[in-house]
């Protein structure tokens, strides 16, 4: 196991940072960044201006987060608005939106 894989590991598996999501009907390990709130009012109805991300490890999905999919957290679901995969491939950074967000 290489450093990266030994930080990510300690890092994922820390009670004191994580949290579980459901994504695709399994409940997985994430690890949430600061949710950001900037409401307004649109052409079509209030968007909620919600948004955040989750960190995923690569290894627990079987394939990339896509835009639109949903992911329920804290028992709201989100949609995907992106998703990043760091340097070393180990962890996603699914950015996530409030439903009623416009897509960008």
């Amino acid at each position: 196991m290489n450093p990266f894989e030994a930080a990510t590991q300690l890092m994922m598996s820390n009670p004191d940072f994580t949290e579980t999501a459901t994504f695709r009907g399994s409940s997985i390990t994430v690890i949430a960044s600061e949710l950001a709130f900037s409401p307004t009012l649109t052409d079509f109805g209030e968007d909620e201006g919600e948004s955040f991300f989750l960190r995923i490890e690569a290894r627990l999905l079987t394939s990339a987060p896509k835009k639109d999919e949903r992911i329920t957290f804290r028992g709201t679901t989100y949609k995907i608005d992106r998703a990043d995969l760091d340097s070393a491939g180990l962890v996603w950074r699914v950015y996530l939106k409030s439903l009623t967000s416009r897509s960008s």
